[in-house]
């Protein structure tokens, strides 16, 4: 879950089960954007409709929190690989990218959540309904 302490390697045998010890390494980024379809579908009802102004995209599984936790886990796995491994080991080179490649994936889910909710609300106010 994201928010534990990081695994460490000190208690796994290899790169492999220190990584499939993290929770972040389970993480699913379409799941962050399942909602509630009727509601959506009632949300653009009504914006067709004209009786909406400005539709709510609602994405409650894209929590900003759980996303930090998720970056500072996978920092703190990719600096613990360093650590604890051999610089030209094609297992730490391997594992590196994996954690890369998943941080920059958590990234994108912030960069989601900011222009779902915190972007429209800085440019043009707190768009009707609750965020």
């Amino acid at each position: 879950m994201p928010g534990e302490a990081a695994p460490t390697l000190e208690k796994h045998k290899t790169l492999e089960d220190l990584w499939h010890s993290s929770a972040a390494a389970y993480l699913d980024s379409y799941k962050k954007f399942e909602g509630d379809s009727e509601y959506r579908k009632r949300q653009q009802e009504s914006f067709i409709a004209g009786d909406i102004h400005n539709p709510v995209l609602d994405c409650p599984n894209l929590i900003e929190d759980e996303l930090a936790a998720y970056e500072t886990e996978l920092l703190s796995l990719y600096f613990g690989i360093d650590e604890h491994t051999e610089e030209s080991s094609v297992e730490r080179i391997a594992y590196s990218r994996i954690i890369e490649r998943k941080v920059e994936e958590v990234e994108l889910l912030g960069q989601a959540h900011n222009t779902y909710y915190e972007c429209p609300k800085t440019v043009i106010g707190k768009l009707q309904g609750s965020y």
